[in-house]
């Protein structure tokens, strides 16, 4: 009860801010409810997200945002100030200068997920912390971090993100006596800009994050270490592509009960490759996204068999159509793209929906399996039908 007094506070603060300064406030609200109707008591979920940006000044923004989910366990993910300096300072020439500081993630540039498909890559997030409770169930949150950000002749922006300590608790990880931690720092650089008709993006990720790569029996590998990418996109006409590569060098594999292959030792790469594309015809949009996973070389367990990603390997496809300005309908489907000797059924995602704007207000509903196209998923085993409202302002 406490903690939500504070947030409150918080967000009153950020809604009062405009009213002195005479600058104005902007941000998002977004509810979310899934359900599976079969034990509603147990089957059933939702998220509640709030962001709020309040101009303190023509060149300085207080930034605030809050998750709840459903426990309505509030919590703040984004308490940031953030200054354009040189627009502060007058100062005009080739290179300008502004800084985020506060508690937050950090995210390269991506221009590649065209298709409505944007995790065809690691998760580049970094200023998480990580844990995991009794029960196995993970849970993050967002840390103290600095962003620096230099532009150049209005073309080029490169971002250097540090997190002085990222808090790290893992199951995997745990003794007898209970779950281990650690405390260590993040660092990420990203360079990023629009070239003609390309945006690209080409960043590094110094951090225990992973290239979540599975193997053929579906186990999780656990691949730490630092990784870069770069990643492309560009629009000709009524089509978008987007490409993306990324990989992770010198790299020791270990599974989630802790154990190291012994022949998946250091000296391996692992990584990720994306393509999509989205095409658009009158009302309809039509959308593809291909993702795979690969290693540098081919490498074993420790009873001789190979390791595969298999698992990593993935294909989905989206249609959406327009029945006027303000409503739509879409279907999604994705697969593993890779042979696969498992229930087809258990492994394919998809979903179906509609959504609506009014007055600024837009309304979607619809039933999921594992897929988040536009849909929001519950998590659950069987999928689940969820109703979504959000606005932005």
């Amino acid at each position: 009860m406490k903690k939500t007094i504070v947030l409150m506070t918080i967000v009153l603060a950020i809604l009062a801010a405009p009213v002195f300064a005479e600058t104005g406030f902007s941000g998002s609200v977004d509810y979310n409810f899934g359900t599976d109707f079969d034990m509603y008591d147990q089957g059933t979920d939702n998220s509640t997200a709030i962001t709020l940006d309040g101009k303190v000044g023509e060149f300085s923004t207080v930034s605030v945002g809050i998750e709840a989910d459903d426990d309505s366990n509030a919590s703040a993910t984004i308490m940031t100030l953030s200054q354009d300096v040189t627009g502060a300072l007058g100062v005009e020439g080739p290179v300008t200068f502004a800084y985020k500081v506060g508690r937050q993630t950090y995210s390269p540039a991506d221009y590649s997920g065209v298709a409505g498909y944007e995790d065809a890559g690691a998760d580049a997030e970094i200023g998480k912390s990580w844990s995991v409770d009794s029960d196995g169930v993970y849970d993050t949150d967002s840390m103290l971090g600095l962003v620096l950000t230099f532009g150049i002749a209005d073309m080029v922006n490169v971002d250097i993100a540090a997190y002085p300590g990222s808090y790290y608790e893992v199951g995997k990880y745990a003794s007898a006596d209970g779950l281990a931690d650690d405390t260590y720092p993040e660092f990420g650089i990203n360079a990023y800009g629009t070239f003609g008709m390309v945006d690209a993006s080409v960043y590094y990720v110094m951090s225990k994050k992973s290239m979540g790569l599975l193997d053929s029996d579906t186990d999780n590998i656990d691949d730490n270490g630092d990784y870069f990418g770069i990643n492309l996109g560009a629009v000709i006409d009524a089509l978008s592509v987007g490409v993306l590569f990324e990989m992770a060098p010198d790299q020791k594999f270990i599974y989630d009960n802790g154990t190291t292959l012994d022949s998946m030792d250091t000296g391996l790469s692992v990584g990720r490759i994306g393509v999509a594309a989205q095409y658009t015809i009158d009302a309809l949009t039509a959308g593809l996204a291909y993702k795979t996973g690969f290693a540098s070389e081919t490498v074993y367990n420790d009873d001789g068999s190979e390791v595969t990603f298999a698992e990593s390997s993935f294909v989905g496809v989206n249609l959406t159509y327009a029945i006027t300005e303000a409503a739509n309908v879409w279907a999604a489907y994705g697969t593993p793209f890779a042979v696969y000797t498992g229930d087809l059924s258990d492994s394919m995602v998809y979903e179906v929906g509609a959504e609506t704007t009014l007055d600024g207000v837009t309304y979607g509903i619809g039933y999921t399996k594992g897929s988040e196209f536009k849909a929001w998923d519950a998590e659950l085993e069987d999928g689940n039908v969820f109703v979504s409202i959000s606005a932005s302002f």
